[in-house]
């Protein structure tokens, strides 16, 4: 029995399919990815933290930016057009490549690693926008929404637990959800908000959920109704070509004689099949015009 070589088992074909798959299952998790590492790499700026938080912050950000290279590297290395690929995705070479320019923080001092920290946060912010609407284009409406709604849950719990025994206006887990909500669909009524640090990590996490889920929701719905507005001419078109195709068939019939033998249609009853199509199709395009 032969051993199958590389060359019949690695085919582009199977690539293909390796890189849809890998893609597919891979767009979820790095959405939360990228949401998470932008408040790691934003909040150490806006927020002072001791360092034990710091370190666990660092550590934070470099596994998920080890994901992140896991990702594109894979996926360069099962695409079939290499060179494409890197012309087409500049967002995520900008997230491999960031990180090497660290070493100029030593030369240009502490303004050069405040830039690459902002640069690396809007890298990060589009890679979730292009995850996000990724998502919701193919129709992956349960899963998006089910996600929102998990993330509302575990951010009002994470704030009622860091505002207990504060003086804040959280007390418990029904203000903490209260504020949850009123905080991701950009309302902001003020009455309850937090006032420890951590809480304010979790409200800066929340707001970028919300801000990227409504921006891109509105988009899809848009892109619905086009689509659902372009479809009615081309359903009218083939209204139209299937009407033509009957009157040209009821011509036929007309011009054939009768069957010679009992094992042939009768044109007759052909004719009287194809007039009743042709009644149905036309009160169904009278219904969608």
């Amino acid at each position: 029995m032969r051993t199958p070589r590389l060359a019949d088992v690695w085919t582009n074909e199977r690539r293909q399919w390796l890189y849809g798959e890998f893609d597919r299952i891979t767009r979820l998790p790095l959405l939360l990815l990228s949401l998470v590492m932008i408040a790691v790499v934003v909040l150490p700026y806006v927020l002072d933290f001791d360092a034990e938080t710091q370190h666990v912050f660092d550590t934070t950000s470099t596994l998920i930016y080890a994901v992140f290279v896991f990702d594109f590297f894979t996926k360069l290395l099962l695409t079939t057009r290499r060179l494409h690929y890197l012309k087409t995705h500049p967002v995520e070479i900008l997230i491999v490549a960031l990180p090497a320019f660290g070493a100029l923080r030593i030369l240009q001092g502490a303004r050069v690693l405040h830039v690459l920290a902002a640069l690396r946060a809007v890298a990060f912010f589009l890679r979730a926008i292009q995850l996000l609407r990724s998502i919701l284009l193919r129709r992956q409406m349960p899963l998006v929404l089910g996600f929102t709604a998990i993330t509302i849950l575990i951010c009002a719990g994470l704030v009622s637990i860091f505002e207990e025994d504060q003086s804040g206006p959280i007390k418990n887990y029904g203000d903490a959800l209260w504020w949850a909500v009123t905080t991701i669909t950009t309302v902001g009524y003020g009455d309850t908000y937090p006032v420890t640090a951590e809480g304010r990590g979790v409200a800066f996490f929340l707001m970028l959920v919300g801000i990227a889920f409504f921006g891109v929701l509105t988009a899809n719905l848009a892109a619905y109704f086009v689509e659902t507005s372009s479809e009615t001419p081309q359903i009218g078109e083939k209204l139209d070509a299937i009407l033509e195709r009957i009157d040209r068939l009821e011509r036929r019939l007309n011009d054939a004689p009768g069957p010679t033998r009992p094992d042939l249609p009768d044109p007759a009853g052909a004719r009287a099949d194809l007039a009743a199509l042709a009644e149905e199709t036309a009160e169904l395009a009278r219904s969608r015009g």
